[in-house]
């Protein structure tokens, strides 16, 4: 579990480092954009949202991804090509069971 968390700081670290970026070339060239950039919207702290797995966290086997026992609820099946690296988890709407 510990490599899923470093997982999401490292991700949230390279948003905050692209922001911050995108914020100087702004200052250099303001002519180049829309308007000043702004902070992007977390979401709540108790919704829905990305988790990645690394290749210590899963295994897979034949089209089948082995994930936690967090996740053993849901079965995921998917073409692999080459060795497996990471996991993402993208939640895109709501599913009502």
């Amino acid at each position: 579990m510990i490599q899923t968390l470093q997982q999401i700081l490292k991700l949230l670290d390279q948003n905050w480092r692209s922001f911050f970026k995108s914020i100087e070339e702004w200052n250099n060239n303001k002519d180049e954009h829309l308007g000043r950039l702004k902070l992007s919207k977390y979401k709540k702290k108790n919704g829905r949202n990305i988790i990645i797995f690394t290749n210590q966290n899963c295994k897979s086997k034949d089209r089948y991804i082995k994930i936690p026992k967090i996740m053993n609820k849901q079965k995921l099946t998917t073409k692999i090509s080459g060795k497996l690296q990471q996991v993402r988890i993208i939640p895109k709407r709501s599913i009502t069971s």
